[in-house]
């Protein structure tokens, strides 16, 4: 697969990317420190310091013990759960800019199907995604299902963290890093991000000049 040729199908990640909710992971985070490991809060430094994917693996770093990781892991989702978040700045202009060039668009995401699902509803979304997959374990094997049969370059991953970066270039799609979420630039590009944007809008800019394969 090259990283040629624009897309038909865009897929995002959700957490960090179409959603502004850093915060909010840090307080779910804080909880589970508390809860879990006897421990004080983290800054927001602090936080991006140990964030990382698998989610378990964030876990780990908060100093929860390995024998209750799956017990950490699984609050840390329903803490999110229950905690509002804002949208990305440029979101709804970007989807509408998609759709109207007659992409396809859908959400692969990692985190909670309940929460994913409860944040799409509250903001009036779920009609504006053709798919939405979300509690994927793997996203790799997803992202695969859409690049099975396509033509080279035609899907596109839009993810904020190096973990994304890795998994959509496994899959064979285009890496797009954005740069706004959880992890920076240096990161998205050591996961092998075929190009990085700053803002969802660039996202627009970057297929208009993307030539046909």
């Amino acid at each position: 697969m090259t990283a040629a040729g624009p897309p038909t199908t865009v897929l995002f990640d959700w957490n960090g990317t179409l959603l502004d909710d850093m915060e909010r992971a840090r307080i779910a985070s804080n909880l589970v420190r508390e809860q879990w490991a006897g421990l004080g809060e983290l800054t927001l430094q602090e936080f991006r310091e140990a964030w990382c994917l698998p989610l378990s693996d964030h876990v780990k770093r908060l100093a929860v013990p390995d024998d209750r990781n799956t017990e950490a892991t699984r609050d840390w989702s329903n803490y999110l759960a229950t905690i509002d978040a804002p949208l990305a700045p440029g979101l709804s202009e970007t989807l509408d800019a998609l759709r109207d060039a007659g992409i396809a668009i859908a959400v692969v995401s990692s985190a909670g199907e309940a929460a994913v699902l409860r944040d799409i509803e509250a903001h009036g979304l779920a009609p504006r995604f053709d798919d939405i997959h979300a509690g994927v374990s793997l996203k790799q094997t997803a992202i695969s299902r859409y690049v099975e049969g396509a033509p080279a370059g035609a899907v596109w991953y839009v993810g904020d963290t190096k973990f994304d970066m890795v998994q959509a270039r496994a899959a064979g799609s285009v890496a797009i890093g954005y740069t706004a979420g959880y992890d920076g630039a240096d990161a998205l590009h050591d996961g092998g991000a075929h190009h990085l944007i700053d803002r969802l809008e660039d996202l627009i800019a970057l297929i208009a000049r993307t030539p046909g394969p």
